[in-house]
């Protein structure tokens, strides 16, 4: 192996990881409703084990409506655009999952009454824990941090999988469990890799790619005995994961192909397509972008206590502000949560810009 030739994962990972690959199937609502048929059938021959033919025909009957219910309820609380979106599917809530516990108790309720058998709570209890399963995995699914998910992009559910197999892959590796360690890791670079095939912006492609090597370098690492090496490989990934956050906050300008921070972007919409232009390419001149800034000079100026009272609850500031320090750090945090790459909006992403501008001239 050459020097800076990257290991090649034993056998025995590669083995693991294309078994494991196997048998973890995408949960969504077609997995789901072949999930409830084998736990019907399994319950059913419990049931009858224990009970017999008596036992188990009514009880299976009331699983099965009981399932039938929690199916469509379940099913009618998504899209059908998303039906096959694993992160929208485990997302059930505390309160959504009491719902479909109640709803679905209710044909057993009604077979009770009719049969009066002797073990409706059991049945409860066995559709209640089914249910909470179901959520226990979802929250299990997304309880990840998030790896650089781009939310303007048509493949987010991509990037929100890639994120979490990524995150379960350092989980592992921190654990030591370099098996499930490199199988998470190769899941996630799969995903990125996908997504560099997918992505249209160069920018965007080349975090992904970043990414990538990230998951790449956490696989190599789980099976490195060399402590040395294994350093070197853990100083890449900060590295990598640095130049993807870099990737991230830049983007390429439509017009003139300049590199600018996504805080100076703005971006275009002509028949549903959405172009990205720098702050010159904005207008058609320059003269017609410097009488835009002067127009919002006048437009600080006519009212500067209003100004600065609507500034400061964009923002999320209590005057007096303190310092310019606090003014950035709110800034910082909201355009998070605004921008249209992360799911906001261009008009609330401009809102907010102009407000901590308007705060900064206030301060100086």
């Amino acid at each position: 192996m050459g020097e800076n030739e990257i290991p090649t994962p034993p056998i025995i990972y590669r083995g693991f990881s294309r078994i494991r690959e196997l048998l973890t199937p995408k949960q969504t609502v077609p997995y789901l409703l072949i999930e409830h048929f084998i736990f019907l059938l399994v319950t059913s021959g419990v049931l009858f084990t224990v009970g017999g033919f008596d036992i188990m025909i009514p009880a299976s009957t009331g699983l099965f409506f009981a399932l039938v219910v929690y199916s469509i309820v379940h099913t009618a609380l998504l899209s059908r655009d998303n039906w096959d979106s694993e992160a929208d599917v485990m997302r059930d809530s505390v309160f959504q999952s009491f719902l479909l516990i109640v709803v679905s108790s209710v044909p057993i309720f009604i077979l009770w009454f009719i049969t009066t058998f002797d073990f409706l709570l059991y049945l409860i209890a066995i559709i209640a824990l089914y249910i909470l399963s179901v959520y226990a995995r979802g929250e299990k699914f997304k309880g990840q941090r998030d790896f650089y998910i781009y939310e303007g992009s048509d493949h987010r559910e991509l990037w929100y999988n890639a994120s979490v197999s990524l995150e379960q892959a350092i989980n592992h590796y921190e654990s030591g469990n370099s098996f499930r360690g490199y199988y998470w890791s190769d899941r996630a670079m799969k995903e990125y890799e996908e997504l560099v095939e997918k992505e249209e912006r160069f920018k965007i492609r080349k975090a992904a790619s970043h990414m990538a090597t990230v998951a790449q370098f956490i696989g190599v690492a789980s099976f490195l005995d060399d402590f040395d090496l294994e350093q070197a490989y853990m100083g890449a990934i900060e590295d990598s994961i640095s130049r993807a956050g870099d990737a991230m906050s830049e983007r390429i300008c439509d017009s003139c192909g300049a590199v600018e921070d996504i805080e100076h972007i703005e971006y275009g919409y002509a028949e549903d397509e959405e172009f990205i232009f720098c702050r010159n390419c904005q207008y058609s001149s320059q003269e017609e972008y410097e009488e835009h800034i002067n127009e919002e000079d006048l437009e600080s100026d006519s009212g500067p206590d209003k100004s600065i009272e609507e500034a400061c609850e964009v923002l999320g500031l209590e005057q007096p502000i303190e310092s310019t320090e606090k003014v950035n750090e709110a800034y910082r945090e909201k355009v998070l949560e605004v921008h249209p790459d992360t799911g906001g909006s261009n008009k609330e992403f401009i809102k907010v810009k102009e407000s901590r501008d308007v705060l900064l001239d206030y301060l100086s």
